[in-house]
Order: C-alpha cells, then sequence, then structure tokens
C-alpha cells in the first residue's frame, strides 16, 4: 500500500482529479490542501514560491502504474508532480477497507 502525492495547479484541478480517482475506484480516501511550492528550476537566488494544490491518496502499489496512464491521458501535463510513498503499518481495519474499496489487481 502507499500514499500517492500529486501536484497541481488550482483547487478546481485538484477536485477533479480526486473525484476522477474516486470515480474509477483507483484511490480509498483523499486529501487535498493548498501548499506553496518551490521549484530548483528558479533564477538563481531567487526562490520564490508559486501556490498550487497536494493531493494525498491511499492505494494499492499494483495501481500506480495504472493511475499514471490515467492521470496523463484525462489530465495531460497539467499534472506537476507525481509519486508515491510506501505505507509500513496500518491497522487492520483500515487495509481490509483500502483492499475492498479499490479495483482488484
Amino acid at each position: 500500500m502507499i500514499v500517492l502525492h500529486i501536484e497541481v495547479k488550482d483547487e478546481d484541478l485538484a477536485l477533479s482529479v480526486v473525484q476522477h480517482l474516486l470515480k474509477n475506484q483507483l484511490i480509498y480516501k483523499a486529501e487535498y490542501s493548498q501548499v506553496s511550492l518551490f521549484d530548483s528550476d528558479s533564477e538563481i537566488d531567487d526562490f520564490r514560491p508559486s501556490s498550487g494544490y497536494a493531493i494525498r491518496a491511499k492505494t494499492k502499489a499494483l495501481l500506480f502504474q495504472k493511475i499514471q496512464k490515467s492521470l496523463r491521458k484525462e489530465f495531460k501535463k497539467r499534472i506537476r508532480a507525481l509519486y508515491a510513498t510506501p505505507i509500513v503499518y496500518m491497522e487492520n481495519k483500515q487495509a481490509e477497507q483500502l483492499k475492498s474499496g479499490t479495483l482488484a489487481v
């Protein structure tokens, strides 16, 4: 199991991404919040934040490639970043809900 991390530019897009993933049973539970994003591509000594939204969602690790393809197809290049971190421990009840609430793999 993993926590999926997705960065997007605006709140409408964040909501659309979450709805898309939930509708297709690619994630189980999600949250998003406004964040300040810093980019190393900025000019030297001019690291100003840009605003954006960070989405975090629980899912199965085996769904990552399917999620990536689905997001690229649906939202093209509007996804700033997409990566995952492993969930090391989770309560059994939550793990069962995640398994039953997402696509079978």
